[in-house]
């Protein structure tokens, strides 16, 4: 995978596409996470959650500024945002 699926500037739509597939396997792993961790111990998971959440902040901010720049169509359901 190519480093803008978390660090880079978007450039293409193969990168876009990489991107939206990183950022999905990052919100399931921290709802996995939120799952496991959360009801037997909060403040643990928020702590453990809060780098990962950061990450997918920024990813979605690279996908979104993406978008905006070459009006791209969204190929993520709104289920794919919460």
């Amino acid at each position: 995978m190519t480093g803008a699926a978390f660090g880079d500037k978007i450039e293409n739509d193969d990168q876009l596409r990489q991107a939206i597939e990183a950022l999905a396997h990052v919100e399931a792993a921290l709802a996995a996470l939120r799952q496991r961790v959360e009801p037997v111990n909060a403040a643990l998971f928020a702590a453990m959650a809060e780098d990962p959440s950061l990450n997918i902040a920024a990813m979605r901010r690279r996908v979104d500024a993406y978008r905006a720049r070459n009006s791209a169509p969204d190929t993520t359901s709104s289920s794919d945002r919460a």
